[in-house]
């Protein structure tokens, strides 16, 4: 549908724009979203006659986890709630429609914000894994608990 089409534009457009060559989804957000499981949740506002997307998450399930690909929120959105409010309702859809039990994701070490979202939502750091945004570019593997019983 046009809706759709409109979408994966502006996110192909917000991947281009965020994200290095090398980490960008540009062109290829339509066929991960082709793959099993594989879900794009986005925020969007009326901004003149135009809807226009605020942010997004693509994420993968299966009957046990929940891993969180992508979360990208356009720079003039940003400290607005979009990222959170995105997180957390992936985390529901996973809880609800795929029995998650755990979500998790990788991080870069240096990208203070995002630490302090997934950290707040429940997640606790895991393992470094050294080089993974490319030579001295480490990321920090998360996870988060989605196990109702686990968390009271």
């Amino acid at each position: 549908c046009q809706g759709e089409a409109d979408i994966i534009a502006q996110v192909n457009f917000l991947e281009k724009k965020l994200f290095s060559k090398a980490f960008a989804l540009t062109g290829q957000i339509h066929q991960e979203l082709q793959r099993r499981n594989t879900v794009l949740l986005y925020a969007r506002a009326l901004r003149g006659s135009a809807e226009v997307v605020l942010g997004y998450l693509v994420y993968q399930t299966n009957s046990v986890s929940c891993h969180i690909q992508k979360l990208a929120v356009h720079p003039n959105s940003r400290k607005q709630g979009v990222a959170g409010t995105l997180l957390l309702a992936a985390l529901q859809k996973a809880v609800a429609e795929r029995r998650s039990s755990e979500a998790y994701l990788n991080v870069a070490v240096g990208n203070a914000p995002a630490l302090r979202l997934y950290r707040r939502v429940g997640f606790v750091d895991g393992a470094l894994v050294e080089d993974y945004y490319g030579d001295g570019r480490h990321a920090l593997r998360m996870a988060c608990n989605l196990d109702p019983a686990a968390n009271p």
